[in-house]
């Protein structure tokens, strides 16, 4: 939540409509913070003019999974994309508008 409200702030103060998520180094779930991300901060971040994430995934199963689960949960809000590594991540966010 932490993350994400810093995310929210920094995008208030210099605005943008992309976002590189790196989570390279998550292990284990996040699922229970979905909830959170789902009802909370997707509104608010989509409201700050945020667009498109590009989510660089863990290689911990478990991440992916939470990922994966979240993308179900606001891809319909959010253009999300995950990647393995982070400049196929980087190549996508600078080609989008």
């Amino acid at each position: 939540m932490d993350g994400g409200l810093t995310y929210l702030d920094m995008i208030r103060q210099e605005p943008s409509a992309k976002l590189l998520n790196d989570h390279r180094d998550l292990v284990g779930t996040f699922t229970e913070a979905n909830d959170w991300i789902q009802q909370v901060w997707t509104p608010l971040i989509i409201g700050a003019g945020l667009r498109y994430i590009g989510q660089v995934v863990s290689p911990d199963i478990f991440g992916q999974l939470s990922m994966e689960d979240l993308q179900q949960r606001i891809g319909d809000q959010l253009h999300i994309h995950m990647f393995q590594d982070i400049d196929a991540a980087e190549s996508w966010l600078r080609i989008q508008p």
